[in-house]
């Protein structure tokens, strides 16, 4: 019996739209809190492979290409599981919401379950699903972009050099080389016609 008589009251209809209210409340504030922090999750990473790929575009910065998308990497699995986080707080949010429904007995007019076959609209999946998926292909573009960085940095160059063709020179004509002292480029005073004969010199009167 004094047990009994030591247990808590349960809370009155009163208390109990008190705490629903704020069920509510904190339900939107995780609601709009998920969407603001998916968005900006890929805005970051998308911004960080743009980066990314524009020093890999200059020649002579692609380590630092490299070490960007090795950062982009390590956000965009940061942003996974922070977007997982994120969730089961909505989740935990949501069950305290749904609780305190059934205990004032509006559950069957506030829950709104998408069927597969009463929906209008065909669902292909979640938000949350759509947001992990592109999340995942942002990492695995930052993956790629430091794979092929260190498969450059390994592999020789062998792009053959481009020579300039010397003035007069076919385009495709190999070129004869050059021996020691000796210049392409014809003297200034020649000249490519018969030499004249020179004139003989008058006697003195």
């Amino acid at each position: 019996m004094a047990d009994d008589a030591k247990a808590p009251a349960l809370p009155t209809r009163k208390e109990l739209l008190e705490l629903y209210k704020i069920a509510v409340e904190e339900y939107r504030f995780q609601v709009k809190l998920n969407a603001d922090r998916s968005r900006d999750y890929v805005v970051l990473n998308s911004a960080i492979i743009a980066a990314a790929i524009t020093l890999l575009g200059q020649a002579k910065l692609p380590a630092l290409a490299g070490l960007v998308f090795a950062i982009g990497l390590v956000v965009a699995l940061l942003s996974i599981l922070g977007t997982d986080t994120q969730h089961g707080y909505y989740r935990d949010t949501k069950n305290a919401k749904q609780q305190l429904e059934r205990q004032l007995g509006i559950a069957d007019l506030t829950l709104v379950k998408t069927k597969p076959t009463g929906s209008r609209y065909r669902r292909f999946g979640s938000v949350t699903r759509f947001n992990f998926v592109i999340l995942s292909l942002l990492a695995v573009l930052d993956g790629a972009g430091v794979a092929y960085i260190l498969v450059s940095a390994v592999r020789p160059d062998t792009t053959p050099a481009i020579t300039k063709p010397v003035r007069g020179q076919k385009i495709g004509t190999p070129q004869a080389p050059k021996a020691k002292g000796t210049s392409l480029t014809a003297p200034k005073n020649s000249s490519s016609g018969p030499v004249p004969p020179s004139r003989p010199t008058p006697p003195p009167p």
